[in-house]
């Protein structure tokens, strides 16, 4: 429909979510269970790094490993090359 977002809109919107809650809570890291097809748009983006091999849940999820995203520098960085992320203290509480 016409409020469907664009494509390839949705995964910065639920992304900017945990954004603003790590500005927020002031994280020095961020770890994420992430779909292994998706692993260099993680690394690519947020510099993550894979911290365990993946693993299958048959039947339930697909292959799966745990990420680690750095805060601090990454973040400023990040939010300066994707100021979309920004989030205002309002947005924060």
């Amino acid at each position: 429909p016409d409020s469907a977002p664009a494509p390839g809109v949705l995964p910065f919107l639920t992304l900017r979510i945990a954004m603003v809650a790590s500005c927020y809570f002031g994280q020095d890291s961020v770890l994420t269970p992430v779909k292994m097809e998706h692993s260099s748009f993680y690394v690519r983006y947020f510099q993550a790094v894979q911290r365990t091999e993946a693993k299958a849940f048959p039947g339930v999820l697909p292959p799966l490993a745990l990420f680690e995203i750095p805060a601090g520098e990454n973040m400023r960085l990040t939010l300066k090359r994707l100021p979309f992320f920004n989030s205002t203290p309002m947005e924060q509480r």
